[in-house]
């Protein structure tokens, strides 16, 4: 995760923070900031930095793909969330369920440093 801010954010902007709704608290700092606005998802967010509401926290690989967005020198946090499937008891022995698990990570770790925001 790491603090984004419209390319073009004017001054008086920068003390505004675009956060997650209230039941998404765990991946929102913003609550010791001003918030000017909440939404439930990563799309509304992206919108409301880009239309230059305020700052947003947001995760690495979202913020750093949003092309009128550039992140805030020095918010990067580094391991502050993981990447997580779940698989149900019963199915994750499974043929399928274990060739997918198998696919993803080998799809996935390639693309490490971009999800931990350590690429830009």
């Amino acid at each position: 995760m790491a603090a984004y801010e419209a390319i073009d954010l004017p001054e008086d902007r920068r003390d505004c923070w675009v956060g997650w709704e209230r039941g998404l608290g765990a991946l929102d700092p913003t609550d010791r900031h001003r918030t000017v606005a909440r939404f439930g998802t990563v799309y509304g967010i992206v919108a409301a930095v880009e239309a230059g509401m305020g700052r947003a926290w947001l995760p690495c690989f979202v913020g750093d793909a949003a092309s009128g967005l550039s992140r805030v020198e020095g918010s990067h946090q580094a391991g502050s969330s993981a990447l997580r499937l779940l698989t149900h008891r019963d199915l994750r022995r499974t043929a399928r369920v274990r060739a997918l698990l198998r696919h993803l990570a080998e799809a996935l770790l390639p693309m490490k440093e971009r999800f931990s925001g350590a690429a830009r």
